[in-house]
């Protein structure tokens, strides 16, 4: 009688008690950014604080062309002059992959744009190699170096294209992993398999009739909201004399990574410094700017909204809703906007005031646990 008493009480006290699942950590969204000489910062944007400072081995100088994997659990990082890629794990802060520009011993190497593919298994490094010599540096062909992520510290290449044009400074793959893109004096189209160039969208050398040859500052790859890179250029228009205030013109050159699509914006403004320009995700505004920052509406080209800054900034960035603009680069300051009205949210600062310069500002969603 008591055994079955004591099993009853059981079976009601188990139905009744709630069951209790372990917490666990949500994948979020963090802003990524890199300081003199060698550090990584983690910011949650929703708490408006840095949640990792994590120290790159090796020697400093200023981390550059941050991009991040595809998980958002790894950043990598131009670092050592760039001269080497470093993949830091955020969630641990810990070395997980490490690669030279210089395969020989001879050689000396710098890396001029890099990325990872969208299964995140591999790196394509621009590099700009030379030999050097008792008395002189001999530059050879450029090329770009496959390295696979899971290679660890002293990553060699997997493969290496050799016949990929000069003067590239960014590379970027499309979605679906079949399309290099490389930006240099023209816009290239790589077979990301072979390095052949299957199209060229031209910059240095269009032939856009009444427009000269344009010029742009694209160092930052800031897509991750809107699918779509973007960058200012400027140009003159030929058919106008040099005085007149029409002949200098600001244009957005925007590129929809997934369709392929290459298109060039004239925009309704007095020209001016446009350092970067982020798209939102809803593809109808842009922000950028320099000393401001501007709202700027795609469909008419037409800025719409404008409002100052405490200095000089270089990047713009987009919360992947489109409710929040950030602005950072040059000192330790990142500021928080409100997307529609411009009104400013939120300053958040760097521990030790350390001078980001021109390093990236990549936006990741990732579960850094607890």
């Amino acid at each position: 009688m008591m055994t079955r008493i004591f099993a009853v009480t059981a079976s009601l006290m188990l139905t009744a008690w709630p069951s209790v699942t372990p917490a666990v950590a949500a994948p979020a969204e963090y802003l990524v950014t890199g300081a003199k000489p060698n550090r990584l910062f983690v910011i949650d944007m929703k708490a408006r604080k840095v949640v990792r400072d994590i120290v790159i081995p090796g020697e400093g100088n200023s981390p550059q062309g941050i991009v991040p994997s595809p998980s958002g659990d790894i950043a990598y990082a131009l670092v050592n002059g760039w001269k080497e890629i470093s993949g830091i794990e955020l969630k641990s802060g810990k070395e997980v992959f490490r690669a030279s520009a210089s395969h020989e011993g001879d050689e000396r190497s710098i890396i001029m744009g890099f990325t990872v593919s969208p299964d995140g298994k591999r790196i394509f490094a621009n590099e700009v190699p030379a030999k050097i010599g008792t008395d002189r540096y001999t530059v050879q062909p450029t090329r770009i170096s496959i390295y696979r992520t899971d290679a660890g510290v002293g990553a060699k290449p997997e493969k290496i294209l050799t016949n990929t044009p000069r003067r590239i400074a960014l590379l970027m793959m499309n979605p679906q992993g079949d399309k290099l893109y490389a930006l240099g004096w023209d816009f290239y189209t790589l077979d990301p398999n072979t390095g052949a160039v299957v199209a060229t969208f031209p910059l240095r050398n269009w032939t856009r009739p009444g427009e000269s040859a344009p010029d742009s500052l694209s160092f930052w790859p800031m897509m991750e909201a809107s699918g779509i890179f973007s960058v200012a250029i400027n140009y003159m228009r030929t058919d106008l004399p040099p005085t007149d205030p029409r002949a200098a013109v600001t244009a957005l050159l925007t590129l929809d990574l997934k369709a392929g699509q290459f298109d060039v914006l004239p925009l309704q403004v007095q020209p001016e410094v446009f350092f970067t320009m982020t798209i939102a995700p809803n593809r109808r505004v842009a922000y950028g700017g320099f000393n401001e920052m501007s709202k700027i509406d795609l469909v008419r080209g037409r800025i719409v909204k404008r409002v100052p800054l405490d200095h000089s900034y270089y990047q713009f960035n987009i919360s992947k809703n489109g409710r929040e603009v950030y602005v950072g680069g040059t000192m330790c300051d990142i500021m928080v906007f409100n997307a529609d009205t411009l009104a400013r949210l939120a300053k958040v600062e760097l521990p030790g005031c350390p001078d980001v310069g021109g390093a990236g500002m990549r936006m990741i969603t990732t579960d850094l646990g607890q």
